[in-house]
């Protein structure tokens, strides 16, 4: 003989009905919850993602900015070296002045203003510009090499003689671009005998 479970009737009025009620209730309560929580934490993160968003995009647009400055300060300094091998050597100078504002520390392209003004024959502003690229990286080997030079052509043989020593004590290859060029064996004799 073969039993079949009915499924209990639960009459409305009894106090089952009424527990089962409470307790759906509860579970439809705990449920909206459950799914408010979930999307407060959804808004959240979404909310983070869109500061997110709008700190990369304030870069990009940062980054773009700093590309074409350093794409005007490029063809400023091209311009100003092509100037230089022209002849027009204060033109130099202001090409090399419109990349030194934004970078002024930057000891090769004062060094090329420096010896840019050296050949306009502007030999004092030559001299303080090349202080600053040695100031602007006191490593930096052509800016005693060339202050050598300048303080040479000055005739300020002591300043001339301590900026060589100080780049062939740091730097004794140096002795060779030394020897090889014409213009400073010839400018700085006096200090530099050739050999």
């Amino acid at each position: 003989m073969t039993t079949t479970l009915a499924p209990t009737v639960v009459n409305r009025g009894s106090r089952v009905w009424s527990i089962l009620t409470v307790l759906g209730t509860i579970a439809v309560v705990i449920a909206f919850i459950v799914a408010g929580q979930q999307l407060d934490a959804a808004a959240k993160s979404l909310n983070a993602l869109r500061r997110s968003a709008d700190t990369l995009t304030g870069q990009v647009d940062s980054l773009k900015k700093e590309t074409a400055g350093l794409r005007e300060a490029l063809t400023a300094a091209r311009a100003g070296i092509n100037a230089f091998h022209a002849g027009d050597y204060l033109g130099a100078v202001g090409q090399y002045d419109k990349v030194i504002r934004d970078d002024s520390s930057n000891a090769y392209l004062l060094n090329l203003r420096a010896y840019s003004l050296f050949k306009a024959g502007r030999i004092d502003d030559a001299i303080r510009s090349q202080q600053l690229s040695i100031h602007a990286n006191p490593a930096y080997a052509w800016g005693y090499f060339d202050l050598a030079r300048f303080e040479c052509a000055r005739g300020n043989w002591d300043a001339a003689k301590d900026a060589l020593d100080r780049l062939l004590k740091v730097y004794p290859e140096m002795r060779t671009t030394a020897d090889g060029d014409g213009e400073f064996r010839r400018l700085c004799r006096r200090i530099y005998p050739p050999k």
